[in-house]
């Protein structure tokens, strides 16, 4: 590494002198934006970087600044911009020589920060092995004092990206970083498109699926002895199986009912009970995931209240979502993990209908429908931009929105139908005539979300689509 270094240091000096007028533009540009970042008001950001793109047509971070903003007020115009911005970063950087390193850098807050960062990552080292994107070295600068969110889920990655923590190779590449860093956060910038993150799992995915091409992460052998042996401390028999369960709620890293922005996707414990006791008349264990700050489950048979276990690590985190029969999840980090390892997931209470075209085909579908002024919104202007990638509480509050979360029934029957298709190993489930129309619905709306007509994978819910359409 210190050879690249050192080769680094080198070529940044050459494109300085040969196209230093290009760079300091940027250096002005970045100026300007600095100072439009100052202000609180999105609407007012994003009317000037509109007048800015004006006068800066070339300029790619001024679309990728204006798409933050968008993305802020869940404007769906954001998505006219992505290729545009994809398209002048690549002008850009072949222009100056960059592309000549074959590196891509990503920001450490991804691999530092919520377990579903990881998702976009997974779709970018995709979408290199399906020759949509030039197969560049993927980096992250990430200091030794800073902590990986979980070590044992990065290691699955380790063969893909590559962990810059040396600090004079740090002092070397900061520069090169700071120009090269894909924005993960927002979208997935591949050679021709840019699509958002639930967009380019699903155009990957299918991808994948398409050539027969298996997914990039099965549990290590050593991880698979390692896990039984704690299995078995913790009481459960060798041929036991079990779901993991993770239901989002007020607590994680100082979150409150007062400063939440989030209240949105977190979700009653409570309402998940009957589905319990259904997995376990059926002889399995259930893991409830999480962290200490949840509330307590009561005592129940084959029930493991992890989030309150001692034996609970980021080793057991992975473990247990690698190998469960499926997960039943909302929207948060943890059902990425066994998203990731091609685990089935019952994906519950999301009311963002944006995240359905991240689904995959051994997923089952229950949203968590929306309101407006104490009326239920049908699913069809549920399925529809803009409120399918509202974000923020705020939003939801600003326009009169409220959200349903899902009943005990209906996660009782969603989970009952998930575990028969598991059982009978997908084969001969057949869809509903109104399963269908969703899924026809889901097609023709994916236009909203992408310039790239999407395919949806997921079924949604029988017992809960028979009551919508």
């Amino acid at each position: 590494m210190k050879n690249l270094s050192y080769f680094i240091k080198l070529k940044i000096k050459d494109i300085l002198k040969k196209y230093g007028i290009k760079l300091e533009k940027l250096s002005e540009i970045d100026l300007k934006i600095n100072k439009i970042n100052l202000l609180s008001n999105s609407y007012e950001k994003i009317n000037l970087y509109k007048d800015l793109i004006k006068k800066h047509p070339e300029s790619h971070l001024i679309h990728l600044y204006l798409i933050k903003e968008l993305h802020k007020v869940a404007d769906p115009e954001k998505f006219e911009h992505f290729d545009i911005y994809n398209n002048k970063r690549n002008n850009w950087i072949n222009e100056v020589g960059l592309n000549n390193f074959n590196l891509d850098f990503i920001w450490a807050g991804m691999v530092t920060g919520s377990l579903g960062n990881h998702y976009p990552i997974e779709s970018l080292i995709n979408s290199q092995k399906l020759n949509m994107r030039k197969n560049n070295k993927i980096n992250i600068i990430l200091p030794k004092k800073i902590k990986l969110r979980n070590k044992s889920f990065f290691s699955y990655f380790e063969k893909y990206v590559n962990l810059i923590q040396d600090t004079e190779t740090i002092y070397s590449f900061n520069t090169l970083a700071s120009i090269l860093e894909l924005p993960l956060g927002i979208c997935v910038p591949m050679d021709k498109i840019c699509p958002s993150l639930d967009a380019a799992s699903n155009i990957t995915q299918s991808l994948l699926a398409e050539r027969n091409i298996k997914s990039l992460f099965q549990l290590k052998s050593k991880d698979q002895e390692k896990g039984k042996s704690i299995l078995k401390k913790l009481g459960l028999p060798n041929d036991a199986w079990y779901v993991t369960l993770h239901a989002r709620s007020v607590g994680y890293r100082g979150e409150n009912q007062s400063n939440t922005s989030d209240d949105f996707r977190n979700t009653d414990i409570k309402s998940y009970l009957k589905a319990i006791k259904f997995i376990t008349d059926q002889g399995g264990w259930v893991f409830r995931m999480g962290d200490p700050s949840m509330t307590k489950l009561k005592n129940m048979n084959n029930v493991i209240d992890y989030a309150h276990c001692d034996e609970r690590s980021e080793f057991l985190d992975v473990f247990l979502g690698a190998t469960s029969k499926f997960c039943i999840g909302s929207s948060s980090g943890y059902y990425h993990i066994p998203f990731t390892f091609s685990v089935p997931v019952l994906f519950t209470n999301s009311p963002r209908f944006e995240e359905y075209y991240g689904l995959r085909k051994n997923n089952l579908y229950l949203p968590r429908m929306l309101n407006k002024k104490n009326e239920k919104i049908e699913i069809e202007k549920f399925m529809n931009t803009p409120l399918g990638i509202i974000n923020n509480k705020n939003l939801y509050k600003q326009n009169n929105i409220g959200f349903i979360p899902n009943s005990e029934e209906d996660i009782y029957q969603a989970t009952k139908e998930i575990y028969n298709n598991i059982e009978n190993n997908f084969s001969n489930v057949k869809r509903s005539q109104k399963q269908e129309k969703f899924i026809e619905l889901a097609r023709k709306k994916s236009n909203q979300y992408s310039k790239i007509d999407l395919i949806p994978q997921a079924n949604i819910s029988v017992n809960f689509i028979e009551k919508e359409i």
